[in-house]
């Protein structure tokens, strides 16, 4: 018996213009509904892991040590390279010019320096030239020094052991401002008399003015302006437009004692024992503005200092404690700030130190209870200045004397806050010079 076998072919569909068939559901669909397909070249590995059905895989280590690295200073380096807006660069940027100053500023670089004549220092002044650092400084029994640091030679820290501190002159009388820019130093003084030291920078030239006790007396506050000067007494504010000459000399009356006066260009801001903040134009008549729509005047007090940042940017500090920014553009019309220092301390202490860096980014203040703040130009945070216990005088400790005068300086060994109280002047690291948005 003969078996037969059939053989079966496998017949393959015909390709249809437009049209693909499935083999699965053993039917012809449109080309246009076709799914895609992905080479392992082409798929992601998300897509990858949905095909193999595999369990869902922990990132990679490196990722993970990424997320570490963001929140530390350098990762924040690193983001700031990544393309980033130029707004965030320069939130990051400030935070770590804010982690630079928190850890720098603990001790003193300097060492301090004890008043020769016993007085406490009452105003100091730092400028660089050509020839070296100059630091001037005047003293509560009216005395005036001076010494020169050639900063070339010798860094910070050996500054107080530099050279000495020479004797320039006696007025007899409390030494109230003293002012510097690159080629002279000017110093007032407070009393019945006051008077008006004159010293070249360039040479051992100084000379001193005295217009009389019925232009000027008791001088509180002063601001140097080129060969201007303007000067903040009692009821009244002077305006010398060459004090080389005393001429011409112009009476501005705020009615009420001038604690701090602030000079731009053709105006100048005057802060006055009864609370009110007045704006002034120099080339017109005696009528001032108020501002803040006389915020400080409601509750009385006396506004003490007066700084003017970035052009629009005031900054107002009060007997009662207050340290706020206004909106200067909008002045007139309110007295709303728009940033509030929390933590100053004053009640009644007329002249308390307060400075802002070169780069306007930071304030300084020093309280009523002989301790130093500080706190963000930007935002308002304050700083948490470092105590290191090892020193007896540190940034954050409560100084042996008040505190009548602060300055900040920046050179190319980074950002110096200097500190006069009583006798004694320090000088404290404050970190690196500011780091800007596109330094990096």
């Amino acid at each position: 018996m003969q078996t037969l076998r059939k053989e079966s072919r496998k017949i393959e569909p015909r390709q249809l213009p437009g049209f693909y068939w499935d083999a699965d559901r053993q039917r012809y669909f449109p080309l246009s509904s076709k799914p895609k397909t992905f080479t392992p070249s082409q798929a992601s590995s998300q897509q990858l892991q949905e095909v193999d059905n595999d369990d869902e895989v922990p990132p990679p280590k490196e990722n993970r040590k990424r997320r570490r690295t963001e929140r530390t200073a350098h990762g924040k380096l690193e983001r700031m390279k990544m393309g980033m807006n130029y707004g965030a660069r320069a939130r990051i940027a400030h935070e770590l010019s804010m982690s630079c100053i928190q850890s720098s500023c603990r001790y003193p670089c300097g060492s301090a320096v004890l008043w020769p004549q016993g007085g406490s220092i009452t105003s100091f002044c730092v400028s660089d030239t050509a020839e070296g650092r100059h630091v001037v400084t005047g003293d509560s029994r009216g005395w005036l020094y001076s010494s020169l640091h050639n900063t070339e030679n010798a860094s910070r820290s050996k500054f107080h052991h530099y050279g000495e501190w020479l004797p320039e002159l006696n007025v007899a009388s409390e030494i109230s401002n003293v002012m510097m820019d690159s080629k002279r130093c000017v110093a007032t003084s407070f009393g019945p008399t006051s008077k008006i030291i004159v010293k070249d920078l360039t040479s051992t030239e100084i000379f001193m003015l005295t217009p009389g006790d019925r232009i000027i007396h008791d001088v509180w506050s002063a601001s140097l302006f080129e060969k201007s000067l303007v000067l903040g007494m009692r009821k009244k504010a002077v305006y010398i437009k060459d004090f080389d000459h005393l001429m011409p000399v112009k009476n501005i009356d705020t009615q009420s004692d001038v604690f701090a006066v602030h000079r731009q260009r053709n105006s100048v801001l005057c802060g006055c024992r009864n609370g009110s903040i007045k704006l002034y134009d120099l080339r017109g008549g005696d009528f001032g503005l108020d501002l803040l729509e006389s915020k400080f005047r409601q509750k009385p007090t006396s506004v003490n200092y007066l700084n003017v940042v970035r052009d629009w940017q005031l900054l107002a500090s009060t007997l009662r404690g207050d340290l706020e920014m206004f909106d200067l553009r909008f002045a007139r019309h309110t007295g709303t700030p728009i940033l509030t220092f929390t933590g100053h301390v004053n009640s009644f202490t007329t002249r308390l130190g307060t400075a802002v860096d070169p780069s306007e980014n930071f304030i300084f203040a020093a309280g009523q209870d002989s301790r130093i703040r500080a706190w963000s130009l930007q935002t308002g945070n304050p700083l948490q200045l470092c105590n290191d216990l090892s020193t007896a005088v540190n940034i954050d400790s409560t100084f042996p004397a008040p505190i009548r005068e602060l300055r900040v300086t920046d050179d190319r060994e980074g950002m110096t806050l200097w500190v006069a109280s009583g006798g004694h002047l320090y000088t404290f690291d404050a970190g690196p010079s500011q780091i800007g948005a596109m330094d990096i």
